[in-house]
């Protein structure tokens, strides 16, 4: 899996997410049609609407395909060719406002007040503006923001009267003024809202058709010939079949080309096409934008990523129909929106519009300042990066509850409406805690929040003396029971049986209170169940159809396979017939030896060897053929629906493999008999949303576990599936967790705090500040604890009182630690440096990774080999004895986590492409395990005190089998039966003598 890196200097012709400019006309293919069409339109109306669905071209038609025409002279055709100036803008939260700025070009004299003035303000403000023989081409992009600025009481009259300019501008014919407006589909209803609107549209309407295959295939092939690359027609058309006839997909295919393009110009040979394997290694349509853009979130450390969710939720929007729509927004307002300070905006905005992602616009080289207005490249975000379909329903929900509790002040202010009280009240100071409402936030949706403020603080006073009440209340009724019961004890004979009487009731009447409780509780739970069961339902429903994609590549394989047993099948045919032939020869030299003498026991002896080699070479040609027939059984496991047939399967595939001189890590035996993950716990079910860190305790009994809500979690891996909460730390991101001993664990954070924790007692024993930036990995041995710290140093401190021993000072970032049994220290930096630090702790460069970040370090038991992740997805081999050093492309995307096995025969990695790796050490280059029983990326792999089993953490937690030979020994101990002779003959065939398996059952 060694891959040789050459770099073409070929241009990538894909934009990405973003749409075309007006300067890659050039690159802008397959809607000619479209075109000539808007060309025809535009010269017999003034006023025409490009109206299609979200990501089907809109934006990119214009300043791509009709700017470009228009500039050409195409729509001057039987005229003198005109001049044109052309404007486009976008409504944003000030149209005219906007409309005035495009207009005005440095002009100290705004233009807005004649814009206000009358409906003829944009005919008025053009007349002195354009020369003789000049016309103006407004474009108004993206329109639908206009209906959302409409919503406010304000912005209704304003968007009224930009809607007029346009109008009246288009209909006079004195100023030649030309309107092109971009609408998705979805808003066309909203337009009634608007007198003269539907009107004009109906007029110069055109509905963005989809393109025909041939013009599909024309925006894939074009632009790669253009650039001069090259693309195999394969690849072609498995893009078209993704695509489909979804034209929402159409900004995702760009995307995914972009990406293609990128990894085929870094690990092809020069020469070569892009290939699916390309393809499929950025994660196809499916997953190469929700990879790339978990990709640019963690390059932030964990304050960046909560302000990274702040600035995404400022720029997009869910509006009461439950339609995602972009919100631009200058860094200046979302700083006094989220509170955070501009400049750290900028930072975390340049990452997500850096060159190759441009997710944000403008993107890159254009610089970003305070009063630079930002926004998503294309809606298409919202729907395809899960994060932030999370993000947006968050705000939609924070705005959801901030806009019933204004209009709930409002009705308390006019005696309509009573002050909040619990649960409801409990549910709001939940949501005031968890959201920043500053008084920017609260204007986005209306002007009420001191109003808000105090309503909900007269709830709060209101709530507070209500319980006051409650207590005085419960007071006075045990005052009167006391009564009532001093007056009882002087009663006759006769009252104190009423009274037992009357306790009986009362018992009765507490036990029916009791059963309600319970049935109350038992109502609840079940709620409970149903909620998780659903969400139990859509996992598996999105497993399904990952399992009948994976099937349909695997019976590819399969039939590839079935051909190579064929054609191995015919080599031994041919060395049977050679044998045949040699066997005459030798009858015939011995003939001619009987007159020759010696010669004749030569060729005899010759004779005799040349059979030792036929039966030699029909051996090896059996053995592969068996061992090809392996291959084909480990895929059709995977394929047939009978569980047992599919165990059986499986399991003769480990067999012949084993028998026949396979390899012993070979990855289709592996994955097909990790379909039955038959050992403890094939999944934990935690409470974390992300686990962050993993760790087997020295005796192997235990597990620690940490997650991104802060909790610490230890598992009995002998006892129960249940973990203990050892605690929940806030307002600080637990990086790394390492055991001290079977009870004490140490973690590491990202405030730089070190701090030890009993499981036992589940109590902190020490806590230290140790580093002045955060804490990125940390590593236990002899007594000491290893931390690399964000501050560029790595310390050394005594485990017992967490007191600094030795600090040692190192260039660059240190990001993962790992240490020998004789105190060897392994560190890797984000410049791509590994530092070698011996017991006397004098640093030295042992060698560098340049222009990749080492994400994730780690060094066998053995001090043989050194494995480190990179951010490039490359797994770096290092063996410290000799200094040989290997480079396997291992992931599409970064790699996470690495661990090696405690036996030192295997390399798991961990990658944000959500798969888990398995490389051998001694044959690295061998197809390796492969692992995706996660259904998001995976941050953390750890192998087991005995290393048959790796535990793996991403929003769940994993437990996987690692030896082919345990899974298979556990399989046949769950056998219930062999293969029929019918399965025996159609699986494996008639010239393998069909054999019964000795099963304990």
């Amino acid at each position: 899996m060694s891959t040789t890196q050459t770099t073409p200097t070929l241009l990538n012709p894909f934009p990405g997410l973003r749409s075309f400019g007006e300067a890659e006309g050039h690159l802008f293919f397959g809607r000619d049609a479209q075109i000539n069409e808007l060309i025809r339109k535009l010269s017999l109306y003034r006023f025409i609407s490009i109206v299609g669905t979200s990501g089907s071209g809109k934006s990119s038609l214009v300043r791509a395909g009709l700017l470009n025409a228009i500039k050409q002279g195409r729509l001057d055709e039987n005229e003198t060719p005109k001049a044109w100036k052309i404007k486009i803008i976008t409504p944003g939260t000030n149209p005219i406002g906007n409309l005035a700025k495009s207009i005005d070009e440095g002009d100290k004299n705004s233009v807005e007040p004649i814009l206000k003035e009358s409906t003829l303000g944009l005919v008025q403000a053009m007349r002195p503006r354009l020369q003789p023989n000049e016309n103006l081409l407004l474009v108004v992009d993206q329109f639908e923001e206009l209906f959302r600025f409409a919503e406010h009481e304000k912005g209704l009259t304003e968007a009224d009267h930009f809607v007029a300019l346009l109008i009246e501008a288009a209909k006079q014919k004195d100023v030649p003024i030309f309107i092109v407006i971009t609408l998705r589909a979805d808003f066309l209803g909203d337009c009634t809202r608007f007198e003269g609107l539907p009107e004009a549209i109906n007029n110069g309407q055109y509905l963005i058709p989809r393109l025909s295959a041939a013009e599909k295939r024309e925006t894939i092939t074009a632009p790669v010939k253009f650039a001069e690359g090259k693309i195999s027609p394969m690849l072609v058309q498995r893009l078209l079949d993704d695509v489909g006839n979804n034209p929402d997909q159409l900004p995702i295919l760009q995307h995914a080309l972009m990406r293609t393009w990128e990894y085929w110009k870094t690990y092809s040979q020069q020469g070569d096409p892009m290939e699916i394997l390309h393809y499929e290694n950025i994660g196809t349509l499916s997953k190469a934008l929700n990879q790339h853009a978990d990709e640019a979130y963690f390059e932030l450390n964990g304050n960046q990523q909560i302000i990274c969710a702040k600035i995404f939720k400022c720029l997009t929007v869910k509006g009461d129909d439950n339609r995602g729509i972009r919100r631009p927004n200058s860094v200046k307002n979302i700083a006094e929106i989220t509170g955070e300070k501009a400049d750290d905006i900028i930072k975390i905005v340049n990452v997500f519009r850096k060159a190759g992602r441009g997710f944000i616009m403008p993107a890159e080289p254009n610089i970003i300042a305070e009063n630079t207005v930002l926004d998503i490249s294309h809606e298409s975000l919202m729907r395809v990066w899960e994060r932030l379909g999370i993000w947006v329903d968050e705000e939609a929900q924070a705005a959801l509850m901030y806009k019933r509790l204004t209009e709930s002040a409002l009705l308390y202010e006019e005696g309509k409406s009573a002050l909040w009280r619990n649960p409801e009240l409990e549910l709001a100071l939940d949501w005031k805690e968890k959201n920043t409402m500053t008084e920017k936030w609260t204007l986005q949706y209306n002007t009420n929040f001191k109003n808000v403020s105090s309503f909900l603080a007269a709830s709060i006073k209101n709530q507070e003396e209500e319980t006051k009440d409650k207590k005085r209340r419960r007071t006075l009724i045990n005052i009167g029971i006391a009564v009532f019961l001093l007056f009882s004890s002087i009663l006759t004979l006769w009252a104190l049986r009423e009274r037992a009487t009357a306790s009986a009731n009362y018992e009765d009447a507490m036990k029916q209170g009791k059963i309600a409780k319970t049935q109350e509780q038992i109502a609840h739970e079940k709620e409970q169940e149903a909620e998780r069961n659903s969400k139990i339902a859509q996992t598996e429903r999105s497993k399904a159809e990952d399992q009948r994609s994976k099937a349909e590549i695997e019976k590819a394989e399969a039939e590839k396979q079935k051909r190579i047993a064929l054609e191995k099948e015919y080599e031994a045919q041919l060395q049977r017939k050679l044998a045949e032939e040699s066997s005459i020869a030798a009858l015939n030299s011995k003939k001619t030896a009987e007159e020759k003498g010696k010669e004749a026991i030569l060729e005899r002896d010759k004779a005799e060897n040349m059979r030792k080699l036929a039966e030699t070479n029909e051996k090896k040609a059996t053995n592969l053929h068996r061992l090809s027939n392996s291959h084909y059984l480990a895929i059709k496991s995977l394929q047939v629906q009978d569980k047992e047939l599919k165990a059986l399967l499986a399991y003769y595939a480990y067999k012949f493999n084993k028998d026949y001189g396979g390899k012993p890590n070979d990855a289709d035996i592996y994955a097909a008999l990790s379909e039955f993950n038959l050992s403890y716990g094939s999944r934990l079910n935690s409470t974390h949303t992300e686990v962050k860190a993993l760790a087997y305790s020295p005796d192997g009994t235990q597990m620690i576990s940490a997650g991104g809500e802060g909790q610490l979690l230890a598992w009995k891996l002998s006892e129960s599936t249940t973990p203990k909460l050892i605690t929940t730390v806030k307002n600080q991101l637990i990086k790394s967790v390492a055991f001290i001993s079977n009870d004490d664990i140490a973690i590491g954070s990202d405030n730089g705090i070190i701090q030890v924790f009993s499981i036992n007692k589940a109590k902190e024993k020490y806590k230290q500040q140790i580093h002045k930036g955060a804490v990125n990995s940390i590593f236990y041995n002899d007594n000491k604890i290893y931390s690399a710290g964000a501050d560029k140093t790595v310390k050394i401190l005594d485990a017992s009182t967490l007191n600094v021993v030795k600090t040692i000072s190192i260039t660059g970032i240190p990001f993962a630690i790992t240490v020998t049994k004789n105190n060897t220290a392994y560190v890797g930096c984000d410049i791509g440096a590994v530092y070698q630090i011996p017991k006397e702790g004098r640093s030295a460069v042992l060698f560098s990774q340049e222009k990749s970040k080492i994400n994730c370090i780690s060094v066998s038991e053995n001090a043989k080999y050194l494995a480190m992740g990179l951010a490039s997805g490359e797994l770096v081999i290092y063996r410290p004895e000799t200094g040989k050093k290997q480079i396997i492309k291992a992931h599409n995307s970064a790699i996470s986590s690495v661990s090696i096995n405690p036996d030192n025969s295997q390399i798991a990695t961990a990658s944000f492409d959500n798969s888990i790796k398995i490389f051998s050490t001694e044959n690295p280059d061998d197809a390796p395990y492969e692992i995706r029983k996660h259904s998001s990326y995976v941050l953390v792999v750890c192998f087991n005190k005995d290393g048959k089993q790796l535990a793996s953490g991403s929003k769940d937690i994993r437990i996987s089998q690692v030896n082919p030979k345990d899974m298979a020994e556990t399989l046949k101990e769950n056998l219930t039966r062999n293969l029929t002779t019918y399965e025996w003959k159609e699986y494996i065939g008639d010239d393998v003598k069909y054999e019964e398996l000795d099963l304990k059952k």
